[in-house]
């Protein structure tokens, strides 16, 4: 089986890489600064002095930038995106840098538009021309985070336009069918499908349901996706880590990163952020093991093979 997930962390977020034994992993996307970094100096020093150098020290992961270094080798392909664009960013420079996803707000307003803690904010006019540096630089945009406005406005760029294939979410769940502002609409998620893009699904469990704590709620939006965008469309983005951490490690690594980010309980977090059948780096194989609900060949297109193929066909 051919595993990828378009949202990944091999390690404690934030933290320095960790590999370990069991890891069975082909291909992952990897936030490559911090989302917190909002000036352009910062996030290319972190990109190229500490990243990039931790990457390097791990043999069996292999930084990819182009369709023709992905491969099907045991190796752990990685591609480096940002959950977060500086607000003086130079898309050229993140490009040299290695940076092939990324996401224009992490989840309050900013120049570019808002992330989801304001759903109505769209893409701001005078910074628009963002979305064709990142086509000019062939940089795939992510709308994971985005307020539902700020998405509709590059999807509705992207169709003017008639442009496919550079627009993904790489791990954001169906707002219908939990409407959590995390979230992203059905009409989102189609408009993704139908530009080439696919959706990862991830198991983040208060993303996914106001009570359930285990996976039936992620394979509850897993058939709502599939049944909605199609089988094409559809991949993991667990948004999870691949560590095995102790209760009470992992307990504190969910405060410290609500309390960065979710002072005002805005997303209604608990712990655990994550199945505790994840909790481990075979959370793949894990999942593997819990959709057997769908038939043998779109299994292994949404466990990889989808996530894959798209990057095969988009990355340039």
């Amino acid at each position: 089986m051919y595993y990828a997930d378009s949202l990944a962390f091999l390690g404690v977020q934030g933290g320095p890489i960790q590999i370990e034994k069991d890891l069975n992993l082909n291909l992952a996307h990897l936030t490559a600064a911090p989302p917190w970094m909002t000036e352009m100096k910062q996030v290319d020093n972190f990109i190229n002095n500490n990243f990039k150098p931790d990457l390097k020290k791990h043999p069996q992961l292999k930084l990819v930038s182009t369709a023709e270094d992905i491969t099907t080798t045991p190796l752990t392909n990685i591609i480096l995106g940002l959950q977060n664009c500086p607000h003086d960013v130079d898309v050229g420079r993140l490009c040299e840098s290695g940076i092939r996803i990324l996401a224009f707000a992490y989840n309050h307003q900013n120049i570019f538009g808002s992330g989801f803690f304001n759903l109505s904010i769209g893409l701001t006019p005078d910074r628009a021309a963002l979305v064709q540096k990142c086509l000019d630089y062939n940089i795939i945009i992510d709308i994971s985070h985005a307020g539902h406005q700020m998405a509709r406005d590059i999807l509705d760029i992207m169709k003017r336009r008639k442009i496919s294939g550079k627009v993904i979410v790489t791990h954001s769940a169906c707002y219908s069918f939990y409407p959590h502002i995390r979230n992203l609409t059905d009409g989102i998620l189609t408009d993704i499908a139908n530009l080439g893009g696919v959706i990862g699904i991830p198991t983040v469990t208060f993303f996914l349901d106001n009570k359930d704590k285990g996976l039936q709620s992620f394979t509850k939006h897993l058939r709502h996706a599939i049944n909605l965008c199609g089988e094409n469309a559809i991949c993991i983005g667990s948004d999870g880590c691949y560590i095995k951490l102790a209760p009470e490690i992992d307990r504190d690594r969910f405060n410290l990163l609500k309390e960065k980010f979710d002072k005002q309980d805005t997303l209604v977090a608990r712990y655990p952020e994550h199945p505790i059948e994840l909790n481990g780096a075979n959370r793949m194989e894990v999942l593997d093991a819990n959709i057997s609900f769908i038939g043998s060949s779109i299994k292994e297109k949404i466990l990889g093979i989808n996530f894959f193929q798209y990057l095969k066909q988009n990355l340039t």
